[in-house]
């Protein structure tokens, strides 16, 4: 979906708006997309691609470098509360700083220990276990008088496989896009005692029969027992606990700072701005189109970020082109079987969001205008607040007869033409007065799962 553009809003906020929804059945004759991880390997000069990282879900990114955001690597001692019995010793960051607000974790490394009284002969643990929270809520009077926390789980537990001797396990979380900042605590006092998206990051060791480790540790530096403040994070140590009889799933009682400060180092990803290129090996259609040809074009676009699109015109020069742009709305560009296409993927200020590709290529459509004869009713979406991944939409349209009951009406002519797999609908919201491409506001597009009748 797009941005609102801001005359398409100015239109929406007028006292007689003109601007309303507009329902258009599209039909499909030909495509050529590149949406899932092999289809990237057809790009110029194949994989790798400079600077570029397919995706198991599909989507081609920038490539992420690590850069330490903060850290700490120095020990005197080991933090042996490594388990699920209470109490248990943590890490926190109050993300403090400047960071964009959608900044994510690349890596988690701290220093640990398999066997902390020295003798390899007790080493009991397998695997090493990495957990990170955001902190939700604060209450200073939990029960029994204590200090609470609540925290969310932020994945799946991550695990890494323990070595035989002490030192740094980096715990890989690319892909992953943890975001600490999209959460910031609830203080119940009202008062501002955590007033920063605060991340808590666990560490666990198991035992091959899954149960947890002993004589294991997690480096922390005792000479210190302050915080550390790096561009304005915050790092520092905390001991929880699970309060007796508190029914609230994820809450701790916080036995307050640990006294020391833990080894770890918290790396985020940069990025460097990239173009991929489908120049050898362009997008074809399989035969001379008789239709209009679509341009695709999705991604995500974390704001700060940006996605440039462009097709070799007739001139053998690259053109700017935008999603859902036909060959008709482009100068110099003549309806053919193959294009040329590249896309530029572009960081934020501070390069370290990354655009996602998701949909890119050419497809062969019939688009049919059903405004004045259909309306979308009850539409739905959906998303899961932990890992930000999105259910299907879903919406009705209702659409009327418009002409004698022959059933020679428009859209029962055009479910007649063709196979239902090969339409969907799409909805905008836009003005007559407004630039369809640019200004007008792409909702969503609806794949036909059924149809039927109304009494």
């Amino acid at each position: 979906m797009r941005h609102l553009a801001p005359a398409l809003e100015e239109l929406l906020r007028r006292a007689d708006p003109t601007a309303h929804i507009y329902t258009e059945l599209v039909a499909v004759d030909r495509t050529h997309l590149r949406r899932i991880k092999d289809d990237w390997a057809d790009a110029d000069g194949g994989l790798p691609i400079s600077n570029m990282t397919p995706r198991d879900d599909g989507g081609l990114q920038l490539a992420e470098a690590q850069s330490t955001k903060i850290f700490h690597a120095a020990q005197d001692g080991f933090a042996t509360n490594l388990d699920n019995t209470t109490p248990f010793d943590m890490a926190y960051i109050e993300w403090a700083g400047s960071d964009p607000a959608n900044i994510t974790l690349n890596a988690i490394k701290p220093y640990l220990h398999p066997f902390v009284d020295g003798n390899s002969g007790n080493q009991d643990v397998a695997t090493w276990v990495l957990q990170v929270y955001a902190l939700i809520k604060y209450d200073p009077n939990g029960l029994g008088s204590e200090e609470e926390l609540t925290l969310l789980p932020l994945h799946a537990p991550i695990e890494q496989e323990a070595g035989t001797s002490a030192g740094v396990v980096t715990f890989d979380l690319t892909g992953i896009r943890i975001k600490p900042k999209a959460h910031i605590p609830f203080n119940a006092d009202g008062g501002f005692t955590w007033k920063y998206p605060t991340t808590f990051i666990q560490i666990r060791g198991i035992q091959s029969d899954g149960t947890d480790a002993t004589n294991i540790g997690w480096g922390k530096d005792s000479a210190v027992s302050d915080t550390k403040t790096t561009s304005g994070n915050i790092l520092g140590s905390r001991q929880l606990s699970k309060p007796v009889g508190n029914e609230e799933q994820g809450t701790y009682a916080d036995e307050a700072a640990a006294n020391n400060r833990p080894y770890v180092t918290v790396s985020t990803g940069t990025f460097t701005t990239a173009t991929v290129t489908f120049g050898n090996n362009p997008f074809d259609l399989g035969a001379a189109p008789s239709n209009a040809v679509e341009f695709v074009c999705r991604a995500d676009v974390p704001v700060g970020t940006s996605m440039t699109y462009q097709v070799e015109n007739d001139s053998a020069v690259y053109v700017n082109i935008l999603d859902g742009q036909t060959v008709a709305d482009i100068a110099d560009l003549a309806k053919v079987q193959t294009y040329k296409m590249r896309a530029t993927l572009t960081t934020n200020a501070t390069s370290d969001v990354t655009p996602i590709l998701r949909e890119f290529g050419v497809r062969e459509v019939t688009i049919n205008d059903i405004t004045d004869v259909a309306s979308p009713r009850g539409a739905t979406w959906g998303f899961n607040p932990v890992t930000l991944t999105a259910e299907i939409g879903q919406v009705n349209i209702v659409a009327i007869r418009d002409g004698i009951l022959d059933f020679e009406d428009r859209v029962t002519e055009i479910l007649a033409a063709h196979d239902i797999g090969s339409l969907f609908i799409r909805l905008w919201i836009g003005a007559t007065n407004a630039s369809k491409y640019d200004e007008w506001l792409h909702i969503d597009d609806y794949f036909i799962d059924d149809t039927e009748g109304l009494t």
